[in-house]
């Protein structure tokens, strides 16, 4: 995942040692940033989901309701 270039200044030592480890393979920041993203939306996913359920469990309910009221009615 390419975000381009960086618009913050980093001094030049930092930014070739980042570039060696990176060809070297010893650090994979880019792969640790992914993970972290991915698991932040998973865990926004499984919270969503929760929410979905818990919903229709409410909106069933007056509906359930209703019905039995209408069926005593009858």
């Amino acid at each position: 995942m390419d975000m381009g270039p960086c618009p913050k200044v980093h001094s030049l030592q930092l930014r070739r040692e980042y570039q060696e480890a990176k060809a070297k393979g010893i650090d994979n920041y880019d792969r640790e940033l992914e993970d972290a993203m991915t698991g932040s939306l998973l865990s926004v996913i499984g919270k969503l989901l929760e929410l979905s359920s818990i919903l229709k469990m409410r909106m069933q309910r007056p509906l359930l309701l209703y019905q039995s009221l209408k069926l005593l009615r009858s």
